[in-house]
């Protein structure tokens, strides 16, 4: 599971959380992941 503020394995940008269908989702701004 992806961490808040880990960096991406695919592109090393930070992680960011959003808030997604009732839950939270941790994906990559820059590549989507």
């Amino acid at each position: 599971k992806r961490a808040l503020r880990k960096p991406c394995p695919e592109c090393a940008t930070p992680i960011e959380k959003i808030s997604f269908l009732g839950g939270a989702c941790y994906f990559c701004p820059q590549c989507q992941t």
